[in-house]
């Protein structure tokens, strides 16, 4: 057998091996892009959509009339959850009650409020429709009421949805609302729910450009939460609230709410109801547990601001850590919330301050 000089012999080795090496390389390439994750991608006539994020603009200036767009969900051939039985109603017609006796109390009591309703009859009206019409009569708030179902019978209470809790005009209507469930109307409260609780985005809360919250008053799922949101007191009660928080958002962001006038007792109840929707105060939560933490944890160290524990008897998470102290100024309470946020706390947001509510509770 003929033998190659060394130096030939080498020089074959070497092209050799980068001939390989490089086969090897092309093909793990090649592996590699054939079972890398696809991101999936919806194309409309070869044209990328890319879903716009949420915007809110808070439009009010002192003075101007508040225009409010008053939502009930469902409608006409879609009835939303289904009545149980014949003797009580669809969510649909549920919803609709519930928001013209929200729209009696503000036109009653409030003077400088437009408002526009999505729909006042039993008719379907769809989400991007719900949506347009807000965003093209650039209505300072959206407000839409719904009806809760669940396959365990035994869940109830009332839910707040917002797009995010960076959107600080939606969290504080959503946290003013909740506070009346919890308070002056007594009905058990499942909390604010973002995009990220719910793992879903709400097309009419994604897609209107103003503060805006999807209000779940009970659900018919529960046999004794069905029973109250078709009796007229239950209705009342729940419409109550959703205004009572409307208005002290309102009074609280001091955007020149008017108060109609009328007799000597309804202006003395309505001097009392806004000097009692002034004292709000509000908290920058900034973790929740269902055990303890030590207030000495390294984490609560690095705001280096005071951190609060605040026990929730009864829920799932019980102990809630604040940063900072109460504050009366919705404004000062969101600067300390952002810069909670930067401090690596990006999920804190504005609560009520829990001493507050239990002492409001007691009223």
């Amino acid at each position: 057998m003929k033998h190659l000089p060394f130096s030939k012999a080498l020089l074959v080795a070497f092209w050799t091996a980068k001939y390989l090496s490089g086969m090897c390389c092309n093909e793990v390439a090649a592996q590699k892009k054939a079972t890398a994750p696809q991101l999936p991608v919806k194309k409309v006539q070869n044209t990328v959509v890319v879903t716009p994020p949420k915007v809110e603009h808070f439009r009010l200036a002192k003075g101007k009339t508040i225009r409010i767009v008053l939502d009930p969900g469902h409608g006409g051939h879609d009835p939303g959850t289904l009545r149980s039985h014949k003797h009580f109603a669809h969510e649909k017609d549920i919803v609709l009650d519930i928001t013209q006796l929200v729209a009696k109390y503000i036109e009653e009591n409030l003077e400088n409020i437009e408002l526009i309703h999505t729909r006042q009859a039993d008719n379907f009206v769809s989400l991007k429709e719900r949506a347009d019409l807000a965003n093209s009569a650039e209505a300072d708030f959206f407000i839409s009421i719904h009806c809760n179902a669940s396959p365990r019978s035994w869940v109830s209470g009332t839910q707040v949805h917002i797009h995010d809790h960076a959107f600080v005009h939606s969290l504080a209507l959503a946290q003013s609302i909740d506070e009346e469930f919890r308070t002056r109307a007594r009905r058990p409260s499942r909390g604010i729910f973002n995009t990220k609780d719910r793992r879903h985005s709400l097309y009419v809360l994604q897609y209107t450009t103003m503060p805006s919250v999807l209000i779940e008053v009970g659900f018919l799922s529960n046999k004794e939460e069905e029973k109250y949101l078709n009796g007229q007191y239950g209705k009342e009660i729940i419409a109550s609230a959703i205004y009572r928080g409307l208005r002290n958002y309102l009074v609280a962001t001091g955007v020149g709410v008017r108060f109609k006038t009328g007799s000597q007792a309804a202006k003395k109840q309505l001097r009392e109801e806004k000097a009692d929707s002034e004292k709000i105060r509000y908290r920058v939560q900034i973790t929740a547990s269902e055990t303890r933490i030590p207030l000495t944890h390294y984490d609560f160290r690095k705001l280096k601001m005071p951190v609060h524990e605040h026990v929730f008897e009864g829920e799932t998470f019980r102990y809630r850590y604040t940063a900072g102290g109460s504050f009366d100024d919705i404004k000062k309470a969101t600067e300390v919330m952002r810069e909670v946020r930067q401090k690596g706390f990006p999920d804190a947001y504005l609560i009520i301050d829990p001493q507050q509510r239990a002492q409001a509770s007691k009223k």
